[in-house]
């Protein structure tokens, strides 16, 4: 089994590539990635934010509608 593949080596067309062309891909993959995570760090961070506003804001809406009901009733 596998005598065929014995003494020749299978190139993959990535082999070929000079390795200055390589640095440069890994760079921008690099790149790119750190750009996707900063973007998601960014939604997540405003999602939060906007639901702890949200929040605080029925929390008051809440504590002044009682507050009148308790003085006026």
């Amino acid at each position: 089994m596998g005598r065929h593949l014995r003494g020749c080596r299978q190139e993959l067309l990535l082999d070929r590539l000079p390795p200055r062309l390589w640095l440069w891909l890994w760079l921008w993959l690099w790149l790119w990635l750190w750009l996707w995570l900063w973007l998601w760090l960014w939604l997540w961070l405003w999602l939060w934010l906007w639901l702890w506003l949200w929040l605080w804001l029925w929390l008051w809406l809440w504590l002044w509608l009682w507050l009148w009901l308790w003085l006026w009733l």
